[in-house]
């Protein structure tokens, strides 16, 4: 909390039979109940991805962070969420103008494709070298950088109407950071830090795709 971002954390993932999501009905028109996947398993609570903590015994909670948007943790909260060793850490985007840009892997053909890609990205555009770059546990890359502007979208592509390559996390979105361990048992590793400041980009580097939202594509010239 050094440079104004919230630290919040992030439990292990654990087992959705033992731990699924509720949705909460209203007794009236709905009922509480447990999603499904599309394979007909229950989704889970506790992904490794969402804002959690084990407590002292081990026991998974949630966090409702949404009242994290506008205010910092206080030192009591962050002795509740810590005190387990195995809990992760994570933050949320938009504080202090700040965006978080996720490349996923399976948005890629191959672990190659996307190191290409992304090694090239840092070339053309010097600036990133001076951000806050880390590898996500499953391969995929993920960048903060300062706004010039909210972006208005979610989904991108890399140039107009091309294939969709990851997210810009919106205000309040959640994302894990290193050196938490995912859901595959592999941590996130940072690649570069800066002064633990990310930096402004030049030029416009978000521009909307004038065609199709899911393709709305960064770090035009």
């Amino acid at each position: 909390m050094t440079h104004g971002y919230p630290v919040l954390p992030v439990a292990p993932s654990q087992d959705a039979y033992q731990y699924p999501k509720v949705i909460k009905g209203d007794g009236i028109k709905s009922w509480n109940h447990c999603p499904l996947t599309p394979e007909g398993t229950p989704v889970p609570a506790f992904t490794g991805k969402n804002p959690s903590y084990l407590d002292r015994d081990g026991k998974p909670l949630l966090i409702h962070h949404g009242q994290y948007k506008s205010h910092l943790p206080n030192a009591d909260k962050l002795t509740e969420w810590f005190i387990n060793p195995a809990n992760g850490i994570g933050t949320l985007s938009g504080w202090n103008n700040t965006g978080w840009i996720d490349f996923d892997l399976k948005q890629f053909d191959s672990q190659d494709e996307l190191d290409q890609l992304f090694q090239n990205l840092l070339s053309s555009y010097q600036q990133l070298n001076n951000s806050y770059i880390e590898q996500t546990h499953s391969g995929g890359y993920r960048l903060a950088v300062k706004l010039k502007t909210r972006p208005k979208f979610t989904n991108f592509a890399l140039e107009p109407d091309g294939k969709h390559r990851g997210e810009a996390l919106g205000v309040g979105r959640f994302t894990v950071l290193a050196p938490t361990i995912g859901p595959s048992g592999k941590p996130y590793k940072y690649q570069s830090r800066s002064s633990g400041r990310s930096r402004k980009l030049g030029g416009n580097w978000y521009l909307p795709s004038p065609k199709r939202g899911c393709s709305s594509y960064l770090f035009t010239n």
